[in-house]
């Protein structure tokens, strides 16, 4: 059994979304890739979608997917939450081109150019850490550059106060950082004369997950020090989460998004759903009948679950994280193998899984015993629950309604001879209904035995 589905490597991925196109992501890939070869001046591109909307996978899959595809551009991939225990992003982003880029005769000497003045423009304190312990740099980064970690040792060693110095002449930075955009510039020419500039595209990951100062210093690098035709970046963020970091630094009553738009040129998200014949399905209905599958959950349960989500999936923000989230939870409940299809709490246990990933709030007030008729209504809007449906022939709008007498018992609120003659059907058991007393015992001793972590 799994608990949950493993994200795909970059390795995993080289070969772009062959057999790994569950989302019908490629199509989008293949417009992001037209797009960033027919660039010329520097462009910042933002994909923007919330926290578990995919944004990982899909920009891993596009480096695999550009070049089977015969992209023009070289993409770089830089996981910057990776780094952001460093305090300034430079020298992270400089090991990165170092790693990737080829090393060839020409570039060489742009490459050691731009090891040498990234290091004269990187803060000071990161140049004395890195002296003293490589400040926790990766051995790659380490290795690309230790003629400028030996030089800033013996600095440190015999003339730290020289050092402070330097940094302090602050025509000594421009000239620096002129130095630096001119060797990343010649990254880019042609390779032959007259013929089309070449292309660096860097793809920053996992920036929404970074610590907000970070995240801002990397945004600011990008626009002071990669600003050279022929180098673009595509970042991967949540811009609203991103909007709150520049609030943070500059205080609540920043225009932030009107700050964001001096770095990013452009915006996009993925798309939400993939044709199949004629019909769209949702990206969210894909991925969880497949991670139901991969994780082995008995089909009965992935299809009770699946008539919750569907109305849920239009009325609640449902990412792909919370899709895994409540499969995990799935996985967990198909262990006890006390719950069967037959049983008429089954429908509601599943449902209390999925409320306490996506509004875990609503089975606070059960447990207080707060107003159940409140409860009853937030749920049944919701659930697109209803106490009587037109379409009986509608399996899924019939269970629509069967749940709303499963959830009609379990508040104590079917009062009437009609509504319990109804519950006496959907449960035809010959036993009691669960009320708010069992309820509440099935969600302290059911649905929060288990507290799933990220």
């Amino acid at each position: 059994m799994r608990l949950s589905i493993p994200e795909p490597t970059l390795e995993a991925l080289k070969n772009g979304f062959k057999g790994n196109d569950l989302l019908g992501r490629a199509p989008f890939a293949h417009k992001l890739t037209a797009l960033v070869d027919a660039l010329d001046d520097p462009t910042v591109i933002a994909l923007d979608g919330g926290w578990g909307s995919g944004k990982s996978f899909f920009l891993k899959g596009w480096i695999g997917e550009h070049a089977k595809t015969g992209g023009k551009a070289r993409l770089i991939y830089f996981d910057a939450f990776k780094e952001d225990f460093l305090d300034d992003p430079l020298v992270s982003l400089v090991a990165a081109l170092i790693e990737t880029l080829p090393v060839k005769l020409k570039s060489e000497r742009a490459l050691n150019a731009l090891k040498k003045n990234a290091w004269k423009i990187a803060k000071p304190v990161l140049r004395i850490g890195a002296a003293a312990a490589t400040y926790g740099l990766t051995e790659a980064a380490v290795a690309a550059l230790d003629p400028a970690i030996e030089a800033a040792s013996k600095e440190a060693t015999d003339a730290l106060d020289a050092a402070d110095k330097f940094f302090e002449r602050e025509q000594g930075k421009r000239a620096a950082m002129e130095a630096f955009r001119t060797a990343l510039s010649e990254l880019t020419e042609p390779q032959e004369q007259d013929g089309p500039r070449q292309k660096i595209v860097i793809i920053v990951d996992e920036l929404d997950r970074c610590r907000p100062d970070y995240a801002l210093s990397l945004l600011e690098t990008i626009k002071h020090f990669f600003n050279v035709e022929g180098v673009h970046f595509v970042l991967g963020v949540n811009l609203s989460e991103l909007e709150n970091s520049v609030r943070a630094r500059y205080g609540a009553g920043c225009d932030a998004r009107t700050y964001l738009e001096k770095f990013v040129t452009l915006t996009t998200k993925l798309p939400p759903t993939k044709k199949i014949g004629r019909q769209e399905t949702s990206a969210i209905t894909l991925y969880f009948t497949q991670s139901c599958g991969d994780c082995q959950i008995p089909e009965w349960i992935t299809e009770i679950a699946g008539n919750w989500l569907t109305p849920l999936e239009a009325r609640s923000s449902l990412s792909l994280r919370k899709i895994e989230r409540i499969v995990s939870r799935l996985a967990l409940l198909s262990t006890d193998k006390r719950l069967s299809k037959d049983d008429f709490d089954a429908d509601l246990i599943i449902c209390l899984h999925i409320l306490r990933v996506v509004r875990p709030d609503i089975l606070v007030d059960l447990l207080q015993d707060q107003s159940m008729h409140s409860c009853l209504t937030e749920i049944s809007a919701l659930f697109d629950l209803s106490e009587k449906v037109d379409n009986k022939a509608d399996k899924r709008a019939f269970a629509r309604e069967s749940y709303f007498y499963v959830w009609l018992a379990a508040t104590g609120l079917a009062s009437s001879p009609q509504h319990r003659a109804r519950i006496d059907s959907i449960t035809n058991k010959g036993r009691s209904p669960i009320d708010p007393a069992v309820l509440r015992h099935l969600i302290r001793n059911e649905i929060d035995t288990w507290h799933l972590t990220d």
